[in-house]
């Protein structure tokens, strides 16, 4: 009965690499309260805004956060040329799809 350590630590950098994406979701959730967020609010109407502003921190960071699980889920579908590139080049990589998918949801 032989242990195969390669497979466990594989699975343990994905889950570290997991929560080292959450900690940077809660950082990108404090850039976008620190920035012209409120200048957006004025297209919505007075019921909606006292709703969204009354959980504004938890409905940014919910957002983020699931666009974060959907972002990892589909980032591990790319192209093995992504898949084993540096580890440097492949947090770029997923940043840059991060960000990409946040401007679909935006567009959406």
């Amino acid at each position: 009965m032989t242990i195969e350590w390669k497979k466990y630590i594989s699975w343990g950098k994905k889950i570290i690499y997991f929560f080292v994406g959450l900690i940077f979701v809660h950082f990108m959730t404090q850039i976008i309260m620190s920035s012209s967020f409120p200048e957006m609010l004025k297209e919505m109407n007075e019921e909606e805004i006292k709703s969204f502003i009354a959980n504004l921190d938890k409905e940014i960071f919910s957002i983020l956060i699931k666009l974060y699980i959907i972002s990892y889920i589909l980032f591990s579908l790319l192209p093995r040329k992504i898949k084993n590139s540096r580890w440097y080049l492949r947090g770029i990589y997923f940043v840059i799809f991060y960000f990409f998918c946040i401007l679909i949801y935006m567009w959406i």
